[in-house]
């Protein structure tokens, strides 16, 4: 829309349901469903069938069309062999010349590589136009089928379309997908044979374990369509084919818990095995040895071990981070510590920025969650934790100045690097589906980014204990995930930031005038207050007011009960854990997200949007005091 405002933060463009589908490079993008054979639901006559929707014409009149008024009105195209698919259109009614009433309002387009699994692929619910286009992460399919679930305007039940056209090209190759991944694995043999060695692609070391459980587990980072494994024994590294693996099994699992075995081996003797099995989506892969050797040794051998696969698309979950590290956020110096390939670090070592792919955007849903998990180090107190999006034109890089959307805030327990289990912690999930279609916006790069930093200090967890120089000067560390089921539906993709983390020390404040594109959207607004001195806004709750343009949308209360979360907080002081909603009022808890509340709006008008809070607190606050505070409107 190409709207600009100083200090404001305007995140996307407003979508049409019509997507360009970006053919290959130097090739015009081949509509695959031209002249295939096509099935459907009954027909509304003769003349009418599924195949008059594959036939490259919208100008045959209006029975150059397939119409069907069944309860399920299905269309199916046989595309003769598997493609990578990349997109798909549909040409409805008003494209044959007929009303824009009969235009489809809602459908699904789904794919299968054998007709009898199907994943969905595009869900669109709204649609008022006469030709709709839709782009989609590389997929490789034999099948297509287009489902109409509500088939015009008016109420009127047959489902008209003129062509339903499937656009891509070569399949998806399958490649090592383990390879690199991080290994969980059975105590190794020496510290130099450990797990990670299994996946370096190289038969110049190995993973070796004498464990009573010799396991070995690969985090894929993402979902795969996994094809097949293999396994990489000790001759093929040059050692005795006596130590080959004699027994070994192969399982898979979507989510690291519940696993399914996919190939079970007894008796090899080979210096390598390999094992098709039929696609399997997952993201974990776990090799189990139960025979390490031919002659009773009972050290396994793994020089590699490979997992084949090819991306899926669709909700998922996409891992951003993994284990970054938190440093001083009152140091002035640049930390010595080089960020993973594609992660920006800024502010000496407190915030992190990744960018979405667009197979990651594929997987973010209607109903995204954020998974945030803490790592703990020397810094045992608890900090302001915050999770941002920024987005920018394709190709541009952004900074830390770059203006940015809150997505979620969260405060960190009481703990330290020698609580054991409690050292560990995945916060409560952090729903931020209000953001989903901003996140996931196929026109624009998004980055999702974590900081807040954290405050090593002469008198913390590690004050007793020999460790390195470098270990303590990082506070604890932060993992990140974005776990979706639902696919994003179409429609405008703006979030307009009026407000990103700003310390607010009044009870009256103002966020905008900001332009916005709609006349309707979400307010999402996350609100708290710090101030650890006496009299300071941390002990506090209180009751926040809001209104857009002047004009009242609902109020809410920032008190929370802290009670469940004092379990997670070995060092802290139990007493802020109790007595919240009495004697002893918070508006945030350690252990836990700060609360975001979000109310609909509507009637926005067409000129610049204002947000103003207010809540009865008596200002000016304590020296230390202040209400973090964030406004952001994702339009619909």
């Amino acid at each position: 829309m190409g709207r600009q405002a100083v200090g404001l933060a305007v995140v996307g463009f407003a979508l049409s349901t019509v997507v360009a589908i970006a053919p290959s490079a130097g090739a015009d993008p081949v509509n695959l469903a031209l002249g295939k054979p096509a099935t459907g639901s009954a027909a509304c006559s003769a003349g009418e069938g599924p195949e008059k929707a594959v036939n490259g014409s919208v100008s045959g009149g209006n029975s150059d069309k397939w119409c069907s008024s069944a309860t399920a009105r299905q269309l199916q195209v046989d595309l003769g062999a598997e493609y990578g698919l990349t997109g798909f259109a549909v040409k409805h009614a008003e494209a044959g010349g007929e009303s824009p009433v009969y235009n489809t309002w809602a459908f699904g387009i789904s794919t299968s590589a054998d007709g009898v699994t199907w994943t969905q692929r595009v869900s669109v619910t709204g649609n008022t136009g006469a030709a709709t286009t839709h782009s989609i992460a590389t997929a490789n399919a034999r099948y297509a089928r287009l489902d109409v679930v509500t088939p015009t305007q008016n109420g009127d039940q047959a489902a008209r379309i003129y062509e339903f056209e499937v656009y891509g090209g070569a399949p998806a190759q399958a490649s090592n997908v383990a390879l690199g991944k991080p290994v969980t694995a059975a105590v190794p043999c020496t510290s130099s044979e450990g797990g990670e060695k299994a996946v370096t692609g190289s038969l110049a070391d190995k993973w070796c374990s004498r464990s009573a459980t010799r396991q070995l587990d690969v985090d894929l980072r993402d979902t795969y369509a996994v094809t097949g494994f293999v396994v990489k024994h000790a001759e093929a590294g040059g050692e005795s084919p006596a130590y080959n693996t004699r027994a070994f099994t192969i399982s898979t699992s979507a989510d690291g818990v519940t696993w399914t075995q996919r190939a079970a081996v007894s008796g090899n003797t080979g210096a390598v095995s390999t094992q098709s099995i039929a696609a399997a989506d997952a993201r974990h892969v776990r090799l189990t040895i139960t025979t390490p050797t031919q002659n009773g040794d009972q050290a396994a051998r793994v020089y590699e071990f490979e997992v084949w696969g090819t991306p899926t698309t669709g909700p998922g979950t996409v891992a951003l981070f993994d284990r970054v590290p938190m440093f001083g956020m009152y140091s002035w110096e640049q930390p010595d510590y080089t960020p993973p390939p594609g992660v920006l670090m800024w502010n000496r070592g407190t915030e992190y920025a990744r960018k979405l792919s667009d197979l990651e955007k594929s997987r973010i849903g209607a109903d995204a969650e954020l998974r945030i998990t803490y790592h703990a180090q020397c810094d045992n107190y608890d900090r302001i934790g915050t999770t941002f999006m920024i987005s920018v034109p394709r190709g541009q890089t952004p900074t830390a100045e770059t203006p940015r959307t809150t997505l979620r805030d969260f405060i960190t327990p009481f703990s330290n690097y020698w609580q054991g289990a409690k050292a560990t912690y995945q916060f409560p999930a952090a729903p931020i589906g209000v953001f989903a279609k901003a996140l996931a916006d196929p026109d624009r790069d998004t980055w999702i980014g974590i900081g807040g930093g954290s405050n090593p200090r002469p008198d913390d967890a590690c004050q007793s204990r020999s460790v390195e120089p470098a270990f303590r000067k990082i506070g604890f560390k932060y993992s990140l995930s974005v776990v979706s089921s639902a696919p994003v539906a179409p429609g405008d993709r703006d979030v307009v930031s009026l407000m990103a983390g700003s310390e607010q020390k009044t009870n009256a404040i103002t966020a905008g005038p900001a332009p916005v594109g709609a006349q309707q959207g979400v307010l999402a607004v996350t609100i708290a207050g710090y101030g650890s001195d006496d009299g300071g806004e941390e002990y506090s709750s209180t009751t926040v007011a809001v209104k857009v343009n002047d004009k009242a949308v609902g109020s809410f209360s920032t008190g929370v009960d802290c009670a469940a979360f004092e379990q997670h907080s070995p060092d802290g002081n139990v007493g802020i854990f109790r007595n919240n909603l009495t004697t002893n009022p918070r508006s945030w808890c350690p252990g836990d997200l700060v609360r975001m509340w979000t109310a609909p709006v509507d009637s926005l008008g067409t000129g610049p949007v204002t947000v103003k809070l207010t809540h009865p607190r008596t200002s000016p606050f304590s020296d230390s005091s202040f209400y973090r505070t964030s406004v952001a409107l994702a339009e619909s």
